[in-house]
């Protein structure tokens, strides 16, 4: 029975710890498909720009050739206006006064705005992850709220893996030290994910940085918890609080039984 319970706890363990890593992948894209983070992302670094949008959009070059016009244009009137490839830049003549970075600042602004809120009409994710027609539905909102709802169901499914866990673990206070454990290992891949990301160049690989922009945050907050998790665990085993929390849980169930005998002889 015990080799049974043992080969239970270390599967559901493993079922848990999975489910940590994909949690925390679907929670780093989630928080970096924001148009704010995408902004600050392709504006820190502006020779990304150009390959962000794609072929679709040189913004870097339009705004060179055409901020001469822009501080022509803006003598007699407020708002300069113009359009790439079907991307509609309204920028203020205050923005241009403020020189040709404050004018790309705004125009990256206005085209991440665009793509992230715009329809794509897919009949699933999947099928709109795979249409590389239109490649920019990779930072749409509509990415995040999927990435999100995984988030939350991966984020169930390792509760739920929690509960049986605690079912299996013969002595209570070791449940907090494996769940801490885990959550700390599964939090190291994503110390320097970021990093790793920006390795690759080629292709549409070279977004991985953008795309994974949040890890180290998301690496901090599960080694964090995984530390606070495991304290409390050393501390339940320090004042055998598990012991406490066991003999109330028998004295209920025993209370139980003979509340229960109490109602047969009635």
């Amino acid at each position: 029975m015990g080799f049974i319970r043992g080969g239970l706890l270390f599967l559901i363990g493993f079922v848990l710890f999975t489910s940590l890593i994909v949690g925390n992948v679907f929670f780093t894209l989630a928080l970096s498909i924001t148009p704010e983070n995408i902004q600050e992302q392709i504006t820190s670094n502006l020779y990304d720009v150009t390959e962000l949008v794609g072929e679709e959009v040189n913004l870097t070059e339009e705004i060179k050739e055409n901020f001469g016009l822009a501080e022509e244009y803006c003598v007699n009137n407020s708002d300069f206006v113009f359009s790439q490839d079907g991307y509609t830049i309204d920028v203020s003549c205050d923005v241009v006064e403020q020189g040709p970075d404050a004018l790309l600042e705004k125009g990256i602004k206005d085209i991440v705005d665009e793509f992230y809120y715009k329809d794509y009409s897919c009949e699933s994710f999947w099928k709109c992850i795979s249409n590389l027609n239109d490649p920019l539905f990779l930072f749409s909102e509509q990415t995040k709220d999927y990435l999100q709802n995984k988030f939350y169901f991966s984020l169930i499914v390792s509760l739920v893996l929690i509960g049986i866990m605690f079912f299996l673990v013969e002595q209570k206070t070791n449940l907090p030290l494996i769940v801490g454990s885990l959550l700390i290992v599964s939090s190291l891949p994503f110390m320097k994910l970021n990093a790793f990301a920006s390795f690759f160049n080629d292709s549409f690989l070279q977004f991985l940085p953008v795309l994974l922009s949040k890890a180290y945050f998301v690496f901090l907050i599960s080694f964090i918890a995984g530390v606070a998790v495991l304290m409390l665990g050393i501390g339940m085993k320090f004042f055998n609080l598990g012991g406490f929390v066991m003999e109330k849980l028998e004295e209920r169930k025993k209370s139980q039984e003979m509340g229960n005998k109490v109602k047969k002889k009635k």
